[in-house]
């Protein structure tokens, strides 16, 4: 959709400028749906950013068991080891 040219600025690509007005006109009807219905505008944007939050937050906590860190870095997974220990 943009091009990068070497001066550091981004210049829309002649090949699909279709795709940047139907971004476009996109934006625009959200925007109108919002004025129209800010109750459900808020609901729908409170549940995407929540579940998006416990999607972000569970792979944060996978991760931080799973990779290889130094002795610091792996605390949950040496909390978690302990845990069992001491309920074994």
């Amino acid at each position: 959709m943009a091009q990068v040219e070497g001066t550091g600025t981004v210049s829309i690509d002649p090949g699909r400028w279709w795709l940047v007005g139907l971004l476009g006109l996109l934006s625009i009807a959200a925007g109108v749906l919002a004025i129209a219905y800010p109750d459900i505008t808020l609901l729908v944007l409170g549940l995407i950013v929540g579940i998006n939050l416990v999607l972000i937050g569970a792979t944060w906590v996978a991760l931080a068991t799973v990779e290889d860190h130094s002795e610091g870095g792996r605390i949950c997974a040496s909390s978690s080891a302990s845990w069992r220990r001491s309920r074994a």
